[in-house]
């Protein structure tokens, strides 16, 4: 669905995404809210199963047990025309790119075709999620990672979103020159210090002492716990008083 909307996207006066489409600030506007795949994420990533009339079906999103049992129901009891087809159980097409193809809208023979499907490499959930597959190559045992993004980086510092609002995002976060979705872009100090001076005052830069960002017995105020997924934590944050 990204492919075909995004060209459309842009016509209406948009230079592409922001930063804004995918990250809501906190309600105190000094951290972002967690990425959440219905209300960030599924207007361009399509999780359509198929079609009955003009009604698209969508996967069960968190539950692989709820999905398969919803697809292996959709086959008992649906028409050929509203079997699910290669185009819409594949993964993400470069945007403005894809073109509808006699391939794409074959439907998918059988229940455990389409299952197999979505869970493997270039299906719908391998997008996002690390998927593990059975040890039974006959199982449709497949078990899918949740997601685990930590929601503070920075863990030995505080930094409010809030305090620098006057910058742009991409003053600190380098997105107009990734070239990878999977790039962190997390900034070093020396971006930091193009306006943070340190201790020592200088022209047109902000005197800065190592406490205002950090602090003794820090980790007091980061309550950590061991994250699931690709991350290995996840992090909530308490700002210190």
């Amino acid at each position: 669905r990204m492919a075909m909307t995004l060209p459309a996207y842009k016509k209406g006066g948009s230079s592409g995404l922001t930063c804004s489409d995918c990250h809501t600030p906190s309600a105190d506007k000094s951290t972002f809210e967690a990425v959440d795949m219905e209300k960030d994420c599924s207007s361009c990533h399509s999780l359509g199963l198929g079609k009955v009339g003009n009604t698209v079906l969508t996967l069960r999103h968190g539950d692989a047990r709820q999905t398969i049992a919803e697809i292996k129901a959709l086959y008992r009891g649906a028409s050929a025309q509203s079997l699910p087809t290669n185009g819409f159980l594949a993964g993400r097409h470069i945007p403005g790119s894809v073109s509808p193809s006699s391939k794409a809208a074959m439907p998918i023979p059988s229940a455990d075709a389409a299952i197999r499907r979505i869970f493997s490499q270039g299906g719908t959930c391998y997008e996002c999620h690390q998927v593990v597959a059975p040890a039974n190559p006959a199982s449709l045992d497949f078990t899918v990672k949740p997601v685990s993004v930590p929601k503070i980086y920075m863990s030995k510092a505080w930094f409010d979103h809030k305090a620098h609002d006057t910058a742009k995002c991409e003053t600190c976060h380098t997105a107009p020159k990734s070239k990878s979705a999977t790039d962190v872009l997390m900034p070093g100090i020396k971006t930091c210090q193009t306006c943070h001076a340190g201790a020592t005052p200088q022209h047109e830069k902000i005197q800065s002492t190592c406490s205002m960002c950090h602090g003794y017995h820090f980790e007091d105020t980061l309550k950590t716990k061991k994250g699931t997924g690709s991350a290995a934590t996840k992090i909530s944050f308490r700002s210190p008083s």
